[in-house]
């Protein structure tokens, strides 16, 4: 990204040739793709602000043209065919939904500012964004076995992955009663439940760092909204928390350093979920048999209400020297958290 900016690629150009204005923006929104998925993973700012951007997105194009009047030519079917689906139609709807993403960590993940001072109708344009979104993602017969990147589950992936990220910083103030604590529910079984299926369906897709990384926090959440109100448990529920378990163990099959954040949320489960101690509900019960009191408990309760942290300190317990710090979590890089920020082999 350093080097678009030296280079100006972040600036629209004028009286340039097709052929390099076209390969200017392809370069620019790839490295910007890059940089804002790398800088949210690892829990890092951003190398520049959106509001210094005025190059726009490349045009929807196949990468065949190769000369000044080729790409004109396809420019001009492109504006006539919106809708048409080329090479860089998934590319594109990536970049787009990067801007929004951009959005929503510049209006609600920020540090400086308590997620309760945040205006609702900001949340409420971000979410409407989201859903313009959704609705533009290309139909695809699976029958055609079209590339990952061109498949509906993909896209909505990634558009599941944006809803936890809107709503994220907002979790420890909601009660089990507010349809946003649902909602994240269910994106983030979405996200985990769609990667194993996609994974499934194509035997050639790749699993990244960003793929372990969003994986991961859908299982926290998961296990998380669980400890606050079981009753959110539902096969559904049950097959995305499976879901969960399987891609962080197939991606620990191919990065060896991944088992670091496979371990601890498989003792998440099996403490949380998969406990049989009546005592509790089965809701919060460690390997070590800790003993926790659900006194005063009452579904629905405040951020800061003991309950609330009652289930941050029973994470710590299970997660032993894995530290997650209630107020910065949401902000903070899981890697940073569970020491796994080494790049794959």
């Amino acid at each position: 990204m350093r080097y678009c900016i030296d280079n100006g690629l972040h600036r629209q150009a004028t009286n340039l040739p097709p052929t390099l204005d076209e390969g200017r923006k392809q370069i620019f929104w790839t490295a910007y793709m890059l940089e804002r998925s790398v800088a949210r993973t690892m829990g890092r700012p951003h190398s520049i602000s959106d509001r210094d951007i005025d190059v726009p997105l490349p045009a929807n194009i196949d990468d065949e043209p190769d000369t000044d009047e080729a790409i004109i030519a396809a420019i001009a079917q492109s504006n006539q065919h919106p809708s048409q689906i080329t090479a860089l139609t998934p590319a594109i709807r990536i970049f787009r939904l990067q801007q929004i993403d951009s959005k929503i960590s510049h209006t609600v993940c920020r540090v400086d500012r308590d997620v309760s001072v945040i205006k609702p109708h900001k949340v409420a344009r971000l979410r409407q964004a989201l859903e313009e979104w959704k609705a533009g993602i290309p139909q695809t017969d699976p029958e055609n076995k079209p590339h990952p990147h061109l498949t509906t589950d993909y896209h909505m992936i990634q558009y599941h992955k944006a809803i936890i990220l809107l709503n994220l910083s907002f979790l420890p103030t909601l009660t089990p009663q507010n349809p946003t604590f649902h909602e994240i529910v269910h994106s983030a079984g979405q996200v985990c439940f769609l990667s194993k299926r996609l994974h499934d369906q194509q035997t050639y897709i790749s699993f990244s760092l960003l793929s372990l990384h969003a994986n991961f926090v859908a299982g926290l959440v998961m296990v998380y909204c669980f400890c606050l109100d079981s009753s959110i448990f539902s096969p559904e529920f049950s097959s995305s928390v499976r879901a969960c378990s399987t891609m962080l163990y197939i991606i620990s099959e191919r990065w060896p350093k991944a088992v670091q954040a496979r371990k601890p949320f498989d003792r998440l489960i099996t403490a949380t979920i998969e406990s049989d101690d009546e005592t509790n509900n089965g809701l919060l019960r460690s390997e070590d048999n800790l003993h926790v009191s659900r006194d005063g408990f009452q579904p629905g309760f405040a951020a800061d209400d003991p309950g609330h942290l009652e289930v941050w300190n029973s994470f710590e317990s299970i997660l032993r020297d894995n530290q997650i710090d209630l107020g910065t979590w949401m902000h903070d890089s899981i890697f940073n958290t569970m020491g796994t920020s080494q790049p794959m082999d």
